[in-house]
């Protein structure tokens, strides 16, 4: 069955998040990036144009993306403050993760709050902090899933190379769920134990998502993720998708209306499927040259948004709908 209003729905979430990320922007040029001229200085240029595109990827899409996300779900618009807010929270995830990937920290658990430093990376984290920190809502528990993240960081970081399936599942969805509920945190609205549940879902199948995207750079990397466990990338696709119903029915347990959640689940779904269409197409090609994935070249895994792959999407995109909590 086609649902037309779907597409309807599609037009006005990509003008919302395209104004979003123009307001982003602004903030990234003006606010964010300044913020980071310290540790650009003080960093070899390999790591700064990694850093960079990092930081503007994390404030001028993920903070857009998950602020208008959860914000949407209660019904709420985020005020210019607030967005600023998203957007700071959105650069310090960044400039977090890249300290325990560059190991510019050593092998030590970061403990929030952070201790004052006279090293740039160190003075940075604590400035970014305590900025975080003075205006967020929900301070306290903020600081434990900071806190929470860090331990997930160094412990991936402790055990790299050495993670059985069972042990990289679990720090894969702790890890996701924890950067989503940083991010819930930054509402004004109390977290009920229901809604965390759900988000706790919602936030392990945005990791997946990023895991599915990244699947041919790790294989070159030597990474392992929950993809590599799955026979294709459309498999591990179909894998996070069985995932939605389980966040829809756990939104509704939580007591959203049924229009929010099919707005927020909508929402996420719309930026999966652009990951499910580019995995399904690749895992074609794949059994068309009969080519392992990781002898592909990057030209050959790059996504292309060519009319070929807007017309699966929208053939797609068009079907969605949950009907007794189950995606037809």
């Amino acid at each position: 069955m086609l649902r037309v209003g779907n597409l309807w729905q599609l037009l006005k979430l990509a003008i919302r998040f395209y104004s979003l990320q123009r307001y982003f922007k602004k903030l990234f040029t003006t606010e964010i990036n300044p913020l980071f001229s310290g540790v650009y200085n003080f960093l070899p240029e390999t790591q700064v144009k990694r850093l960079r595109y990092r930081v503007k990827n994390y404030t001028v899409t993920l903070a857009p993306f998950f602020g208008s996300l959860l914000y949407e779900l209660h019904n709420r618009k985020p005020d210019s403050k607030q967005r600023r807010l998203l957007a700071l929270a959105g650069a310090a995830t960044a400039f977090f993760d890249m300290i325990y990937d560059e190991n510019w920290k050593g092998e030590s658990l970061i403990v929030f709050p952070p201790q004052e430093s006279d090293d740039p990376v160190g003075k940075l984290l604590y400035s970014l902090y305590h900025m975080i920190m003075k205006e967020a809502p929900m301070p306290d528990g903020l600081l434990r899933w900071i806190n929470h993240i860090s331990k997930i960081e160094h412990e991936s970081c402790q055990q790299k190379g050495i993670l059985n399936r069972k042990e990289l599942e679990r720090i894969t969805y702790l890890k996701g769920a924890a950067g989503l509920m940083v991010f819930r945190h930054l509402l004004p609205v109390e977290v009920k134990k229901e809604e965390e549940e759900a988000l706790r879902v919602a936030g392990a199948a945005i990791q997946l998502m990023d895991d599915m995207a990244d699947v041919w750079q790790d294989l070159q990397e030597g990474i392992t993720t929950p993809a590599s466990y799955f026979p294709s990338p459309f498999v591990f696709a179909q894998h996070i998708e069985s995932l939605f119903e389980e966040i829809y029915a756990k939104l509704i347990t939580a007591g959203f209306s049924k229009p929010l959640v099919f707005r927020f689940c909508f929402t996420l779904y719309a930026a999966f499927l652009v990951g499910k269409v580019h995995a399904q197409r690749l895992t074609f090609y794949l059994e068309k040259t009969g080519k392992p994935l990781a002898t592909l070249t990057k030209p050959e895994v790059v996504l292309k948004s060519d009319i070929g792959f807007w017309v699966i999407y929208f053939k797609q995109i068009i079907k969605f709908r949950i009907v007794d909590q189950k995606i037809k």
